[in-house]
């Protein structure tokens, strides 16, 4: 088991790009039948794509007795090599890995939109008290609470302008798209 884990960390980095590229040129040759080779082009896909998701579909069963999708694919590309039908098998493994690197694409990029997010987040606000300025911790901030806010710092806590003229980032509440707002004080 430890042996197998091992290759699908090894496999892992270049399955994401490196065997979709490779597969998807095997799968063109097959399909055009452009190369004379000894075996089915289609085969190298099978083995690139096809492989890690036969073994993840094993572990998973193994170890957790877990079925997933891995283990329905696992029984298509196996029945497809049985068959003879190579062509196919090698189009269930690209597909589901094209799909896999998408989605872990997906994940990636929506984890570092919330990150950008949370760093967006203040962390201390000016409280005025008169003519007293206090620096507080955001979530320290109360209703009621008159703030003072200098040019480029973000805005910690939801609130109306009461003095002065302005413009705000409004990236925390607009979901991370910069857009700002004018607005002028009573």
């Amino acid at each position: 088991m430890n042996r197998i884990n091992k290759f699908l960390e090894w496999v892992g980095p270049l399955k994401e790009k490196g065997s979709l590229a490779v597969s998807v040129i095997a799968l063109i040759i097959s399909f055009f039948d452009l190369a004379p080779l000894p075996f089915d082009a289609a085969w190298i896909a099978v083995l690139l794509c096809g492989i890690p998701i036969i073994l993840e579909a094993v572990i998973g069963l193994i170890t957790e007795f877990d079925i997933k999708a891995d283990v329905l694919v696992s029984i298509a590309l196996i029945a497809s090599v049985i068959t003879g039908e190579i062509f196919a098998a090698g189009e269930i493994a690209f597909i589901m890995q094209l799909g896999a690197f998408l989605e872990d694409f997906t994940v990636k990029r929506a984890r570092d939109g919330i990150e950008k997010l949370v760093h967006l987040t203040p962390r201390t606000a000016r409280r005025l008290n008169g003519a007293l300025e206090t620096i507080i911790p955001a979530d320290e901030v109360l209703k009621g609470d008159l703030l003072r806010v200098l040019p480029g710092e973000t805005v910690p806590a939801d609130g109306v302008i009461t003095t002065g003229r302005t413009s705000v980032n409004q990236a925390v509440m607009t979901g991370g798209i910069p857009s700002c707002g004018q607005r002028t004080g009573r």
